[in-house]
């Protein structure tokens, strides 16, 4: 419901009216043969290094319930299981950017919430789209999002990650400020497949663009 980048949402202010989500790291070992006899290690001389990994890039396994990613009006279905944290990192902040943006289409209001999830050129496609709505319209109904794939497509501290999505826009309507029907099934509902490209900066994940991959083919 919003920017170029999303068709499903954005396209209601216009009537004015991935792989395997995993960070792969692969160490390579050798061995060589040396003439020199090695003398046994003396546990007194010896150093323990200790290095901080990066918060979003721990590759332990971990759980993510759908169930806690939900609210009332926008139902997580399925996530992909074994994310790792930094796929959950940008699972969660996706979730966080997808819920307030269709918050600020269910109610008419709260488009400055954007600036926590989004950054550029997200972050100005939502205000531009939220300027152009018509005053008083909300959308009412229950969005249903199944997650297919979290892809990190980076290492840090320059984390870059892809989450591919099918929503079930079906059960929205629109309404304008007198209450009317005025919903446009071509541009709100159906079923639609989305790639949205998540960036980790200050510390957290923001939406930073998004494309349509297919309507109405994918499922949940």
């Amino acid at each position: 419901m919003i920017p170029v980048d999303r068709p499903g949402r954005w396209a209601l202010v216009r009537r004015g009216t991935a792989l395997a989500g995993c960070l792969v790291l692969s160490a390579c070992s050798g061995s060589s043969e040396s003439s020199t006899t090695v003398p046994p290690l003396d546990p007194s001389t010896t150093q323990t290094v200790t290095q901080e990994p990066a918060p979003s890039a721990s590759a332990s396994p971990t759980g993510l319930s759908p169930q806690g990613l939900s609210t009332d009006r926008y139902v997580v279905v399925s996530v992909p299981p074994g994310l790792d944290a930094a796929q959950r990192g940008a699972l969660e902040g996706y979730v966080a950017y997808d819920q307030v943006t269709w918050d600020i289409w269910f109610t008419g209001t709260g488009v400055e919430r954007a600036d926590a999830v989004a950054t550029e050129p997200s972050l100005s496609r939502i205000r531009k789209s939220y300027a152009a709505l018509q005053p008083g319209s909300a959308v009412s109904g229950t969005v249903r999002v199944a997650v297919t794939n979290v892809f990190i497509s980076s290492q840090p501290p320059n984390l870059t990650a892809e989450i591919t999505t099918c929503a079930d826009q079906n059960g929205l309507t629109e309404h304008d400020a007198d209450g009317n029907d005025i919903t446009n099934p071509d541009t709100l509902q159906g079923m639609r497949e989305m790639v949205t490209k998540m960036v980790y900066t200050d510390g957290t994940w923001k939406a930073a663009g998004q494309r349509t991959k297919s309507k109405n083919e994918c499922t949940i």
